[in-house]
C-alpha cells in the first residue's frame, strides 16, 4: 500500500510540472503566430516611433485572456469529473465522505486563474523577447 501512495504521489508530482509546462509552450506557439500574423502591424508601429511597452502589452494581455480561458476550461472539467466520481462514490460506499462538489470547485475557482494568468503573462514575455526583438 505504502508503494503505491509513494508512486501516486510521484505521478502526481510530474502532472503537476507537466501540465504548465505545456501551457506554457501553447501560449507561446499561440502568441508566436499573433506575432507572425501582424508583423506589418508591429513594424508600422516602429516606423511611427512606438515604445516596445506599447507594442508588448497588447500581445501580454492576450496571453492572459489565453491563461484565464484555459483555466475555466479547467475548472469546468474539475467539476464535472469531481461530481462525477461525487456521485458514484455515494451510490456505492454511502458512509464514504466526500466534500460537496460546488465546495471543492470554488475553493480552487481563484488560485486556479491566478496561476493561469501568470502561466499566460510568462508565456507572452517569452515569445515576445524570443520572436519580437523588442
Amino acid at each position: 500500500m505504502k508503494e503505491m501512495i509513494i508512486i501516486l504521489r510521484c505521478f502526481k508530482l510530474a502532472i503537476f510540472i507537466v501540465i504548465p509546462v505545456v501551457s506554457v509552450l501553447l501560449i507561446i506557439n499561440t502568441i508566436k503566430m499573433v506575432l507572425f500574423s501582424r508583423r506589418s502591424e508591429i513594424s508600422i508601429m516602429r516606423l511611427i516611433g512606438a515604445t516596445n511597452w506599447f507594442i508588448r502589452w497588447p500581445f501580454i494581455i492576450e496571453g492572459a485572456i489565453i491563461g484565464i480561458a484555459g483555466a475555466f476550461a479547467g475548472y469546468l472539467s474539475l467539476f464535472f469529473v469531481y461530481s462525477f466520481i461525487y456521485i458514484k462514490a455515494i451510490e456505492y460506499v454511502p458512509e464514504f465522505s466526500l466534500l460537496q462538489p460546488t465546495f471543492i470547485t470554488n475553493i480552487i475557482l481563484f488560485p486556479f486563474e491566478m496561476f493561469e494568468i501568470f502561466i499566460g503573462f510568462i508565456g507572452s514575455i517569452i515569445a515576445l523577447r524570443k520572436f519580437l526583438n523588442v
